[in-house]
């Protein structure tokens, strides 16, 4: 995502979400992603957010790249004996004073492929007289 091409506002809360299909090389469910273990193993996809920043922004001096992980998970429960489409989802506070940023989907076990659909990033809407989304399990799953 380049920053040039969207109106995302540092500062602000964002809400993250897409579906993605996780298969082998052979295009069979990929049967070692757990979304219980993100950082055991790189065990399940997770959102990184890349933004550049300058050092000195008067002079446009010393760019540097910071990363920010773990901003959107596999919403909970994935099937991985059936191939189907899994959600990731995410909310986190956009970065401030980026001339730049980058997101990727990463940390999935060697050899699982992704097939990304329905990305989209939107500044969240919340409303003080629902705190608790999903409070009821409406859903069947862990979004929120």
């Amino acid at each position: 995502l380049n920053s040039m091409c969207t109106d995302a506002v540092g500062g602000q809360f964002y809400e993250f979400n897409a579906w993605m299909q996780m298969t082998d090389a052979d295009g069979n469910p990929a049967t070692n992603v757990d979304p219980n273990k993100e950082w055991w193993r790189n065990m399940s996809p997770i959102l990184t957010i890349n933004d550049r920043q300058y050092r000195d922004a008067s002079t446009k001096e010393y760019l540097y790249t910071a990363e920010h992980r773990d901003l959107a998970a596999v919403v909970r429960p994935y099937n991985n004996h059936q191939l189907s489409w899994a959600r990731v989802h995410g909310i986190f506070k956009m970065m401030s004073g980026s001339s730049r940023v980058w997101i990727e989907l990463e940390r999935a076990p060697d050899n699982v492929k992704f097939i990304l659909d329905s990305a989209s990033l939107t500044p969240l809407t919340c409303s003080r007289d629902s705190l608790v989304k999903n409070g009821n399990l409406e859903t069947n799953d862990s979004l929120y």
